[in-house]
């Protein structure tokens, strides 16, 4: 991930850290759930073992939108 930094990216297009966990880690965790044949209800929802909860995770899909549309020029 630092090779093509991910973590500059969700910077630079205003999704921060607000409480918590880093958008970086959240970013990590959503995206290698494919890779692993686990879905988000299962990686995320119900997963207790993580070092952040389902609020986390939605807020951070919430942000992400903004970040897709930002980053497709028009």
């Amino acid at each position: 991930m630092k090779d093509f930094k991910i973590g500059t990216l969700l910077h630079k297009n205003g999704i921060r850290k607000m409480r918590g966990v880093s958008p970086l880690t959240l970013f990590s965790m959503i995206f290698s759930l494919p890779f692993e044949g686990v879905n988000f209800s299962k990686g995320i929802v119900k997963n207790s073992n993580l070092g952040f909860g389902k609020d986390a995770a939605y807020d951070f899909l919430d942000r992400k939108w903004a970040f897709s549309q930002a980053a497709i020029p028009p």
